[in-house]
């Protein structure tokens, strides 16, 4: 069949719904516009058809109670809807590999480009522009798969008034269990609802959405490859992506996002995060999150933030002023335990920030480090202060033992633990009756009393580490 006899079959007065089944369309040099169809006709159904040739192009149908459907068909040709309103256009389960495809400056009221079943999902690839299109209700890539290629929906707006038969309806669009390749769905309006869940995200950008306009937003366990780019997008309402999870590539960047309700990254794993002058205006949970870097600069929290439990796999890719927000959001959120972590991150990434001319300070860091890791570890702080202690007693011990013969045996093992027993008393003098034999021996003494008290205290701040 070519395209003068679809036009013909098209032209038919007679049943309202026309279905063409089995057949293999040639599409060479025609195209197909609105006279080209009768006026009584609303459904046009092709199934199990092939169309061959160089371009299959609709042009110009201005029918708004039109359904085209396209069911188990093969497009083995350049594809074009253009400026066409229609009631939908449906293709499902349609085969179309290598070829390009293209839906733009379309009203439609419904769009579905799936697959019917999870399993035994016909592949697609090639380039897909679906750009400019006003979709009034409903927009379904579900179960979709495309292997090569790019995806583009940029410039669209889902839930316009011009056509909408009922005003309470809620306009949605779903790309639930589609798999895509090099996805860009910037500067779009995503309408009332848009779901994504357990979409798998590919390419070099495998996910794009810059600049674009959501209201309830759900990505619930999405793989989103190496890229995911919401720069400069509003969310209007409550958004989430829980349980998004590709810990070794994904680096998602939120700059200039704005998040008017809600949003939750709980249970999340990422490569890497950056949010660079947003706002949220409500709470914002990071809960259970893993990631490997995160930045957050110039960031306004106007509700609480959660952090509980968030992981930091690489803390030397974090600046000091991310680690110091999170710290602060910590501790507006009574987290004592998280907020201990955070202080010591911030501390940590302060002393690897100071140089030489810092080295007064950078010694203090340090010391604060391995005595008690910054007042957070009594243990540890305990363990400092005893060996410590030992060190300088020690040498301490042997200033003033030099000039008598030394034995080891009970007597003096006694002699010797007693002393560093009393040694490690700040107030007591000297565990010696006697004193030193020479005033420079004091020097070891001295500094070894004045470590003992700073265990000593980073021991008590450590036992206090749960009060803010």
């Amino acid at each position: 069949m070519d395209l003068i006899q679809l036009n013909q079959i098209l032209q038919g007065r007679g049943n309202n719904t026309k279905s063409i089944q089995n057949e293999e369309i040639d599409v060479t040099d025609t195209f197909i516009n609105g006279d080209t169809i009768s006026p009584t006709i609303n459904t046009i159904t092709f199934k199990n058809c092939s169309f061959n040739g160089l371009e299959f192009h609709v042009y110009g149908i201005i029918k708004p109670n039109l359904k085209i459907k396209f069911i188990d068909c093969s497009l083995n040709c350049k594809t074009i809807f253009e400026k066409c309103t229609l009631y939908s256009l449906y293709f499902i389960d349609t085969e179309i590999i290598d070829r390009c495809f293209e839906i733009k400056s379309c009203n439609l009221k419904r769009l579905d480009l799936t697959s019917r079943y999870e399993q035994n999902k016909k592949h697609l690839s090639g380039s897909f522009f679906i750009e400019n299109n006003t979709i009034l209700e409903h927009v379904s890539f579900e179960n979709l798969v495309h292997k090569d290629g790019v995806f583009e929906f940029t410039e669209n707006s889902i839930g316009g008034n011009s056509l909408k038969s009922t005003p309470i309806s809620k306009s949605e669009i779903s790309f639930k269990n589609a798999e895509l390749n090099n996805c860009d769905l910037s500067d779009s309006n995503f309408g009332d609802v848009s779901i994504f869940d357990n979409a798998n995200f590919r390419g070099q950008r495998s996910f794009l959405s810059n600049n674009s306009e959501f209201n309830k937003a759900f990505f619930n366990n999405v793989n989103f490859g190496k890229t995911l780019l919401f720069n400069g997008s509003i969310f209007k309402d409550i958004v989430i992506f829980n349980n998004c999870s590709n810990l070794s590539t994904t680096v998602g960047d939120f700059s200039g996002c704005t998040f008017r309700k809600n949003l939750f990254f709980d249970f999340s794993k990422f490569n890497d995060l950056t949010f660079k002058n947003v706002s949220f205006e409500r709470n914002v949970s990071f809960a259970n999150c893993i990631l490997n870097k995160i930045t957050l600069n110039q960031i306004l929290f106007e509700k609480v933030a959660f952090f509980d439990n968030i992981e930091i796999l690489d803390l030397k890719l974090c600046s000091k002023e991310t680690l110091r927000t999170i710290k602060q959001e910590l501790q507006k959120s009574d987290n004592r335990i998280d907020y201990n972590k955070f202080k010591v991150y911030e501390l940590e990434a302060h002393r690897a920030e100071l140089n030489k001319k810092d080295s007064s300070d950078k010694f203090i860091l340090w010391l604060n480090s391995i005595s008690s890791n910054h007042g957070t570890n009594w243990i540890k702080s305990i363990r400092f202060t005893l060996i410590a202690a030992l060190l300088f007693y020690l040498i301490y011990f042997a200033f003033e033992n030099l000039s008598k013969d030394f034995v080891i045996n009970h007597e003096s093992i006694n002699y010797f633990i007693t002393g560093y027993f009393k040694y490690l008393i700040p107030t007591y003098q000297s565990p010696f009756e006697n004193g030193l034999s020479n005033g420079l021996f004091y020097v070891p003494f001295l500094i070894g009393k004045i470590i003992i008290g700073y265990g000593l205290f980073q021991t008590i701040v450590s036992f206090r580490k749960f009060r803010i």
